[in-house]
């Protein structure tokens, strides 16, 4: 059955990376290929790209900042958590966190490599919002314009790490790619969206602060009021800082969503 899942534990990040190439090959099969003389694109041989890639729909993203067409080409294992991602980001009231669409299959190696290929060369992967995450460079901070930040937890649960866990020079904040695979079984719903009490609905949270209140709140960094209430415009105590301060360094002292789902099982 599938697994119900609440807005805060889709919102909540356990830092999941995208699998290595060994991983990826026995997700997704592997196929033979040679360079095309043209900078890092590939030839895909023997006809493993008609076998497994397909193009599908995905209406959110007509509705985005670069208003694309919404045909997605990609792996066709993929497609339902892939699908089933952007339906809970337009859900939970974040597709505006995505601006850019900036593709998923590509038949090419990776940066500044002659052998190694790239996971969009599998059609397991996808970037979002480049402009603001450039390869090499610290992702947009969450709130910020630009940042994916506030959709990593979702991409998780769908079966999909973040590429802005990789560290140093190889940190890739637009990229997200494949971890496991999700059967359609085990797709995350959400439930409870109607009463889960949410900063959408408080006064007091001023617009461009509430994906970083919601994203704090979900990581257990921050709890609202019992009546469901963020309160954004009171005053903050220095013991009250504290306790913040405490949690973002030490997860053990974070609140703990109830029954918090397993991501990517």
């Amino acid at each position: 059955m599938a697994r119900e899942m609440t807005r805060a534990e889709l919102l909540a990040i356990d830092t999941v990376k995208p699998c290595d190439e060994a991983k990826r090959k026995k997700l997704l099969g592997d196929f033979k290929w040679e360079k095309t003389g043209n900078g890092d694109a590939i030839r895909i041989l023997g006809g493993w790209d008609t076998k497994n890639i397909v193009t599908i729909d995905c209406p959110q993203l007509t509705r985005i900042g670069n208003k694309v067409s919404g045909r997605v080409t990609l792996h066709k294992a993929i497609a339902p958590q892939f699908r089933r991602f952007f339906e809970l980001v337009e859900q939970l009231g974040l597709l505006g966190r995505v601006i850019t669409w900036d593709g998923a299959f590509n038949p090419r190696l990776i940066r500044n490599s002659n052998t190694t290929r790239s996971s969009h060369a599998w059609g397991g992967a996808f970037d979002i919002n480049a402009g603001w995450n450039g390869y090499g460079d610290t992702p947009a901070a969450a709130g910020a314009r630009g940042s994916v930040r506030e959709l990593v937890g979702i991409a998780e649960a769908c079966g999909f790490g973040w590429g802005g866990w990789w560290s140093g020079k190889y940190t890739d904040g637009m990229h997200f790619e494949l971890f496991d695979l999700v059967t359609a079984a085990r797709l995350p719903v959400l439930v409870n969206q109607m009463t889960e009490p949410t900063v959408n609905d408080d006064p007091d949270v001023a617009v461009w602060a509430k994906p970083a209140v919601d994203q704090v709140i979900a990581e257990g960094i921050m709890a609202g009021y019992p009546d469901g209430s963020f309160r954004g415009a009171n005053p903050i105590s220095r013991q009250e800082l504290a306790v913040v301060i405490a949690r973002a360094l030490n997860p053990e002292l974070r609140v703990k969503p109830a029954a918090r789902a397993k991501k990517g099982q």
